[in-house]
């Protein structure tokens, strides 16, 4: 049995077997659309299961130890094909992750994925290094530090990460942010305010999870439940990833909303604000031989 959530899993197509969902959802939701409206459209196509949608992704490191990574198998494998569409020239994503056809891309209808693969591999330029998220990074430099920075998240207490979350909250411009930290809670960690203008602000309740496993629908409606009456809208907030069915709750109508943060949201919210992220800008100096040779 091969393991589930390498990339030799039998459970999951590979990437290449994506190419054609990706550029048929591209067309339906007019061309062009951020990543996650974009991988749930996918998945619909690709007709994939609650179950395969919340496989998590497994990194290995060295002969024994074994990393589950906040990415779902899903998503990891979706960034790989785009990122061979794009070195093939058929799509392309804004420094805020949205992605669009090309013009090439608006003329091809489907793929060869046997094609695209040779053609890119054969230009030496899609190696792992070569793999760009949606904040224009490549994967080998996102996976050097998102991934320890995970880690780091995963071994903190229940109280320290909902002192984080608070932390984060307040940086992003919310006052009065409370940690609950009460057992029976229904599910709230904390709440804040957010002010939108001098008349109107906006009462939030925030939820913390260290997860491995995907979150599903069950637990936002869970959250939900703890919602009611007692806030404009909800936050969770999560190590790991929510599965499109746990998407769609968080956005029904008729409902509080509940905004989601999963661990890649969250990991980049926190290099942004830089809390316990550092990034320094390192200079790059080219000689120009030819100039000097038509001196």
């Amino acid at each position: 049995m091969k393991k589930v959530g390498s990339r030799e899993s039998s459970t999951f197509p590979s990437f290449a077997d994506l190419f054609n969902p990706i550029l048929q959802a591209l067309r339906a939701l007019g061309n062009s659309a951020a990543l996650g409206e974009l991988e749930e459209r996918i998945a619909q196509i690709a007709g994939f299961s609650e179950e395969m949608l919340a496989e998590p992704h497994v990194r290995h490191r060295g002969s024994s130890r074994e990393y589950i990574s906040a990415s779902s198998e899903f998503s990891y494998r979706t960034r790989w094909a785009l990122t061979y569409l794009k070195k093939a020239g058929l799509v392309t994503n804004s420094v805020r992750g949205v992605w669009a056809l090309t013009e090439l891309g608006l003329r091809t209808e489907k793929v060869d994925r046997r094609a695209i693969v040779s053609k890119v591999r054969a230009s030496e330029v899609a190696s792992t290094d070569d793999v760009v998220n949606e904040q224009g990074e490549t994967a080998e430099e996102e996976a050097s530090w998102s991934d320890s920075l995970m880690e780091l998240l995963l071994d903190l207490t229940a109280a320290a990460f909902e002192r984080l979350a608070q932390r984060l909250l307040r940086e992003a411009g919310f006052t009065e942010v409370k940690v609950e930290g009460r057992s029976g809670d229904g599910g709230i960690d904390g709440r804040g305010v957010l002010r939108l203008n001098d008349l109107v602000s906006m009462n939030a309740i925030f939820q913390c999870k260290r997860y491995r496993s995907n979150v599903g629908p069950a637990e936002i409606r869970e959250f939900r439940g703890a919602l009611a009456g007692r806030a404009d809208r909800g936050i969770f907030v999560t190590t790991s990833s929510f599965t499109p069915a746990a998407m769609s709750e968080a956005s029904r109508d008729g409902v509080t909303p509940i905004d989601l943060v999963d661990g890649e949201r969250l990991v980049n919210l926190l290099k942004q604000f830089r809390l316990g992220v550092k990034v320094e800008m390192v200079e790059s100096v080219l000689i120009d031989k030819d100039w000097f040779k038509a001196i």
